[in-house]
C-alpha cells in the first residue's frame, strides 16, 4: 500500500476496508491479520463475513438446520472452497483453514464493526458472534449488529445492513466525527 499510496494521492496510515459478504471477510482479514503483516489498516467494517472457516460446520446448526446437506454432502465445490482455492471439507486442510480466518488473528486485530443478518442461512450469525467474542476477550475494539429478521440464501441485500452505523464507526476510527449516529 505504501508504494502505491502517492499514486492514488492517499494518506497509507489512515485506510480503512470494508465489503460485504466475501469483501467483508477481507476486509475482516485485513483488519486481523494485516495488523501483524504491517498493512497499515486503521479499521474495517464486515457485513455478512465469514469469520472462522474452521467453526463453519459447527455452526449450521445454531442459525440454519436447513444448511445441514450442505456439510454431510462435502463442501468439496461449495462457495467456501472456491473463495479458499482447496476443499475446506478435508481435515488434511484444516491448519490452513483456521490461519486463513480472522478469528484466529483477533488478539492483534484494528478496530472491527461486524454486521450479520440472525436469519442468515449462507453465513450462520454465530460467525460474527465468534469474532466478536475474540475481539472483546483480546481487549480489542469491536461492536456488533445482529439485525433482526435478516436473512439470504446467497447475495447480501445492503439496504438490510446497517451501512451508516458501519461507516461511522470506521470514521470515528480516523477521528473523524460521525455523520450519521449522534
Amino acid at each position: 500500500m505504501r508504494s502505491v499510496s502517492a499514486t492514488y494521492n492517499c494518506d497509507p496510515d489512515r485506510l480503512v476496508a470494508a465489503g460485504p459478504g466475501s469483501g467483508g471477510f477481507l476486509a475482516a482479514l485485513l483488519a486481523t491479520r494485516g495488523a501483524g503483516e504491517g498493512v497499515p489498516v486503521v479499521a474495517a467494517a464486515a457485513f455478512g463475513a465469514h469469520a472462522s472457516f474452521a467453526h463453519l460446520g459447527g455452526d449450521r446448526g445454531e442459525s440454519a438446520p436447513d444448511r445441514r446437506w450442505f456439510w454431510e454432502a462435502g463442501v468439496r465445490h461449495g462457495p467456501e472452497s472456491r473463495l479458499m482455492g482447496f476443499d475446506v471439507s478435508d481435515p488434511a486442510n484444516a491448519h490452513k483453514l483456521g490461519t486463513a480466518s480472522p478469528h484466529f488473528y483477533a488478539r492483534s486485530a484494528a478496530p472491527l464493526f461486524l454486521a450479520h443478518g440472525d436469519l442468515d442461512r449462507a453465513v450462520p450469525p454465530a460467525q460474527a458472534l465468534r469474532l466478536y467474542h475474540a475481539l472483546c476477550d483480546a481487549g480489542r475494539t469491536a461492536e456488533l449488529r445482529l439485525v433482526p429478521n435478516v436473512g439470504r440464501d446467497t447475495s447480501i441485500d445492503l439496504s438490510d445492513m446497517p451501512m451508516e452505523e458501519g461507516l461511522d464507526f470506521l470514521r470515528e476510527q480516523l477521528g473523524i466525527p460521525p455523520l450519521y449516529r449522534r
